[in-house]
């Protein structure tokens, strides 16, 4: 706080600038909840994998499905209707996570 506020009253007046700027709404994006469910699913897959039982990306689909028939009492989860291949393809064009931790493979 003490930099944005000598910044502001200060002399630089482009340090300010590009304060402002690095912390402006724009910056920020949030994700909608298919795109939170992917990049959990991603961690999840990661994981799995580190800790020596891969979980496949059909068995997360699943364990959404099982979510969304407790939850709404659908049978599937809408996000992700359609082939499962997409949601395969979905979960590995996520970035990696940076998991720490003995390696198992």
């Amino acid at each position: 706080m003490r930099h944005v506020s000598s910044a502001a009253y200060g002399l630089s007046a482009g340090y300010y600038k590009r304060l402002t700027s690095a912390v402006s709404d724009q910056s920020i994006k949030i994700p909608n909840a298919k795109q939170l469910k992917t990049r959990l699913s991603s961690l999840v897959a990661q994981w799995s994998t580190k800790a020596g039982h891969r979980i496949t990306a059909p068995e997360i689909r699943e364990l959404y499905d099982i979510i969304a028939s407790m939850r709404d009492g659908k049978a599937i989860d809408t996000d992700f209707k359609g082939n499962p291949e997409t949601f395969a393809k979905a979960i590995r064009r996520q970035p990696t996570w940076p998991l720490t931790g003995p390696d198992k493979n």
